[in-house]
């Protein structure tokens, strides 16, 4: 999925705060948009908020951008 941060396109899909940066703070943003049972949080778009959403965040985030 592509996010527009500050006019540019990033496909950083673990950098939850559009800063261009993996910090704590996607970390929290994620859970709480979990929590929310948000969209952006299925990370899996199975129409759900399972663990296999919290376990491919993690290896996204660890990934890096």
């Amino acid at each position: 999925a592509l996010t527009f941060v500050a006019g540019t396109v990033t496909t950083c899909r673990a950098d939850f705060n559009n800063d261009g940066e993996l910090t704590f703070d996607d970390i929290t943003i994620f859970i709480g948009a979990y929590n929310a049972g948000e969209n952006r949080a299925d990370l899996n778009r199975d129409g759900e908020w399972t663990f296999d959403d919290i376990t491919l965040f993690v290896g996204l985030y660890n990934a890096g951008c």
